[in-house]
């Protein structure tokens, strides 16, 4: 794609007609953990929806993309899911489902997010979340992008990631992937709505005793469920409070502080402290192996309760 920043407006001004909203979320992040001095790290915007058609709209993001900040965003409302990290195999599974894609953005070589509409109004975050959830299950996507309001990579601006950075230092420029699009008529998909809504009509509250390896506590909760709910309340923090909360200045997950949030999501629905334990002994990779470790989230929270 030429660097003519025309081109990525035409680019947004398309992905902004087929998801249409009057408010979007704007996210740019810095391709650098410690950005130069006087840089922010995260900026967080939002913007009018048919500001997303302005020419000096387009320079900013370009200007931007071009300081070293990945350029993200998505509409400000909850019927839009974003299945991040898919491959064709599963954009091809999905329209051999029948599933409207809206968008589909390939953001590097032969990897793209895709755009569902599930709904023609908002829906709830949990129906939302759940909708993700699915998606990303079903159709093999990045299952630690699964949120209820997702941001997605801008057609038109530069993937800064080291990887796609080209010999002559240029980067590679994601793009809307035509061929997955259906029209823009064809609607919303409401067969992954109606599953989240069952899911969750069906979710019930487990007992939440457990078992540890060796020793059996309850047999109600297998091994397999602990790491089942330690995943689940992953990605509700993930969205409740954002991903960005859990990372370090290396750009790495801070386990610890993803443990004791986990911890004390459990501590104040009245989880039993044996329960607890075996959350976080079979769930956290740090966790494993590590009674000390866990003896001392498991205090911390107690503290903080």
């Amino acid at each position: 794609m030429p660097g003519d920043y025309r081109i990525t407006l035409q680019q947004i001004r398309d992905m902004a007609i087929r998801l249409r909203s009057d408010h979007w979320r704007i996210l740019l992040v810095h391709q650098d953990t410690t950005p130069p001095q006087g840089a922010k790290r995260v900026i967080r915007s939002t913007y009018r929806g048919r500001h997303l058609h302005r020419e000096e709209t387009t320079r900013f993001f370009r200007g931007k993309n071009m300081e070293g900040y990945h350029v993200y965003g998505r509409p400000d409302t909850t019927q839009y899911i974003l299945l991040d990290d898919v491959c064709m195999d599963g954009l091809d599974a999905i329209r051999a489902d029948n599933i409207n894609i809206s968008v589909a953005v390939e953001t590097s070589p032969h990897n793209y997010q895709a755009w569902i509409k599930v709904d023609r109004n908002p829906i709830s975050r949990a129906e939302a979340l759940e909708c993700s959830r699915i998606l990303a299950e079903r159709y093999n996507g990045d299952k630690g992008a699964v949120s209820s309001m997702q941001c997605g990579r801008f057609p038109g601006t530069t993937n800064r990631k080291p990887m796609y950075q080209k010999d002559d230092g240029n980067y590679e420029f994601a793009r809307l992937y035509a061929p997955a699009m259906r029209a823009v008529r064809s609607g919303m998909d409401a067969s992954i709505l109606e599953e989240a809504r069952k899911r969750l009509a069906n979710a019930q509250n487990p007992s939440l005793s457990s078992t540890r390896r060796g020793c059996v506590l309850n047999p109600t909760l297998c091994f397999e469920k602990a790491i089942e709910l330690y995943e689940g309340a992953m990605l509700w923090l993930f969205d409740l409070k954002g991903r960005d909360f859990f990372v370090k200045q290396d750009g790495e997950i801070d386990r610890s502080l993803l443990d004791f949030h986990i911890a004390l999501h459990f501590a104040n629905g009245e989880m039993l402290e044996a329960d607890l334990i075996e959350v976080l002994s079979a769930g956290s990779k740090k966790a494993q192996g590590r009674d000390d470790y866990i003896e001392r989230i498991v205090g911390k929270v107690k503290k903080n309760r």
